[in-house]
């Protein structure tokens, strides 16, 4: 019986062993200014002078940062930490559909110090749903799906706004460093 024991511990020990050392070679190997991150975001947006059934315009503004957490590389580099997002725009549509461009902030903590800088996006979306692609010039471009929850009746003044599956470093930078 102790022989049977002791070889089960072995290919207990061994498979662990294949199984971290499969989980570290996936991990990509982070070539300096390679971006690879899926980034979720949670952040409050104040609408002026709001979103109605017909068709208005205005700005869009996040009056305190939103988090964003993210897995992966940024410029090469680990991600460490939850980061920090802020959207300042334009937006025109009604609550049933529209769009919103402008310029948003950001901050994200790597293994190197923190990533960050200024990117434009532009954002459409059809009732409670839509899609955001982000042109970053220094860290690769970024793009993927989104919710909202309106908060308030029209007019719709404030949005909270959760995108889980934001992938950066799905295109080349958009211009040299």
């Amino acid at each position: 019986m102790p022989r049977l024991v002791w070889l089960v511990r072995r290919v207990v020990a061994t498979t662990l062993l294949a199984a971290v050392a499969f989980a570290v070679s996936s991990v990509p190997a982070g070539a300096a200014g390679e971006s690879a991150a899926t980034c979720t975001l949670n952040i409050t947006l104040t609408l002026r002078p709001g979103l109605t059934l017909l068709p208005t315009s205005g700005s869009i503004v996040s009056e305190t940062p939103g988090s964003l957490n993210c897995i992966g590389l940024i410029d090469g580099n680990l991600v460490i930490g939850p980061g920090r997002f802020a959207v300042r725009g334009d937006y025109s549509g009604s609550i049933a559909a529209g769009t919103t461009t402008g310029k948003a902030s950001y901050s994200i903590p790597t293994t190197a110090g923190v990533a960050g800088g200024t990117v434009n996006y532009n954002v459409i979306w059809v009732g409670i749903a839509g899609f955001i692609t982000v042109e970053d010039p220094v860290y690769g471009n970024g793009v993927g799906p989104f919710a909202f929850l309106p908060r308030g009746l029209s007019p719709v003044t404030s949005i909270q706004w959760l995108s889980q599956q934001i992938t950066f470093g799905s295109g080349a930078p958009t211009s040299v460093r």
